[in-house]
């Protein structure tokens, strides 16, 4: 990176990192000015956090004087690269990096990162888990948790780093190059910032291409994209499986019923027994797999990752069971924002399924549910910005109910459920045409939830 001291810098995007790239550039002396397409008064906070610090602030849209006026410009993932001042800028030669890109040279201890399309966060968060079961410094970060600019002060060569990356990650940190990558899936998703789902399979692609002979990536067998990815990689790939019951001989990773078997090329098998119920559901195991084979290249003892595992406490909106009323079980998959997310939850769960799904188009296509849908879904309730174009694509699949509202939905919901069946709250799609964020979609739901039948649920 280039000395920043003097040096006209551009944060576009006041997130997390936003905030962290600018206060970093600026306690290194750069003259330093922040853009965000917000209106001034939805960003009272973050500029509260920087008020310390000698800088100029453009709200409620980009100029692109700003942008060709700069000699570096650090990007919030959040914001499209094909944003026109983007483009304009990188035509001119101005250098367009992310907050993760100018903490890497203050990182000296080997990375781990998590990608794929989905399962990212529970699988980073649980290989920090591992770690510090095991008495290990860990930083996690990246698309979860802190920024690293925030906490390189606190990086020794022995901190164990876990980073949950992002393709937009990924696009914006040329320089990521971990000695671990979990790739756990990769199917459509983001096409309404991707061209096409090549350019999206491409995002995920950068990063194992940058891995050399000395690197290790992990990841799923059953999923024929991320496979053949890592095993034309560079790297040294190692597979989990969360079908096989016993290792084959060219998987690393597998799940018994009862026990994690894990198995590294030149070292004695590993038997570590896991007692939580996410390894029910197959792709939360595939996560814990895939954790597990990090776990097992760190040295962790599988006594070890039996108590993080057993302890662990698993992020909301992601196949939550919140409630049980009449013998109806509801289910909080907020998280599932895509079709393949979408796929695994009706997989998982048991019993007839009533599936309320919709909201932001995404515009991946709705078409591969249509297999899943008939086979698991006994009615889908629609809602939100997308629910005519899923109609039109699934209603051969199963009956459809439109709703406009989250209670409508639950209510529709309940209307045809029975004894057995589970109500499944998975939308296939972003949130911003109804909430600010899955997290306050996947509350909503509970809170109607709760409103319909009368009780506070389960207490998941």
């Amino acid at each position: 990176m280039m000395n920043v001291r003097g040096r006209h810098i551009l944060i576009v995007g006041l997130g997390k990192s936003g905030i962290a790239a600018a206060r970093f550039v600026a306690q290194a002396g750069a003259l330093v000015t922040v853009t965000d397409r917000r209106e001034e008064a939805s960003l009272r906070e973050a500029c509260a956090a920087l008020a310390s610090w000698p800088m100029t602030f453009h709200c409620g849209g980009h100029a692109e004087a700003d942008f060709l006026g700069a000699e570096l410009i650090i990007v919030s993932p959040g914001v499209p690269l094909t944003l026109p001042p983007l483009q304009a800028a990188r035509q001119r030669g101005i250098p367009i990096v992310g907050e993760m890109e100018l903490a890497l040279p203050y990182v000296h201890c080997p990375l781990v990162a998590i990608i794929g399309t989905n399962g990212k966060s529970t699988t980073t968060k649980l290989a920090g888990d591992l770690f510090r079961q095991h008495g290990e410094a860990v930083v996690v970060g990246g698309n979860i948790g802190v920024p690293l600019l925030e906490v390189t002060e606190q990086l020794t060569t022995a901190t164990r780093v876990v980073l949950e990356v992002s393709s937009y990650q990924v696009e914006i940190t040329p320089h990521l190059h971990p000695a671990i990558t979990v790739l756990l899936n990769v199917t459509p998703d983001h096409l309404d910032r991707y061209p096409n789902f090549a350019a999206y399979m491409a995002a995920k692609k950068a990063l194992i291409d940058r891995l050399g002979e000395t690197d290790t990536v992990i990841t799923n067998r059953r999923d024929p994209i991320a496979a053949e990815m890592a095993g034309t990689s560079r790297a040294r790939p190692l597979f989990f499986n969360a079908v096989h019951r016993e290792l084959p001989e060219h998987d690393h990773a597998c799940w018994d019923g009862k026990r994690i078997h894990v198995r590294l090329p030149g070292q004695p098998a590993m038997t570590i027994p896991c007692h939580h119920p996410a390894m029910a559901v197959r792709h939360l195991c595939e996560n814990f797999l895939a954790a597990a084979l990090v776990g097992a290249l760190a040295r962790v003892p599988a006594a070890t990752m039996t108590v993080a595992m057993d302890r662990f406490a698993m992020l909301p909106h992601r196949c939550q069971l919140v409630s049980e009323w009449q013998g109806i079980r509801f289910y909080d998959d907020s998280k599932g924002t895509n079709v393949g997310a979408v796929a695994c939850a009706l997989e998982s769960i048991a019993g007839p399924i009533v599936l309320i799904a919709g909201g932001e188009d995404k515009e991946t296509g709705f078409e591969a549910l249509q297999g899943p849908v008939q086979r698991w879904v006994k009615h889908l309730v629609l809602l939100g910005q997308a629910r005519e174009v899923m109609a039109q694509a699934l209603s051969s699949s199963a009956p459809v109910t439109r709703v406009t509202t989250m209670h409508e939905a639950v209510r529709a919901a309940m209307a045809v459920a029975e004894r057995g069946d589970a109500i499944l709250l998975s939308p296939a799609c972003a949130s911003f045409d109804m909430y600010a964020n899955y997290a306050e979609r996947g509350r909503d739901f509970v809170q109607c939830v709760q409103t319909c039948t009368g009780h506070a649920g389960t207490g998941h």
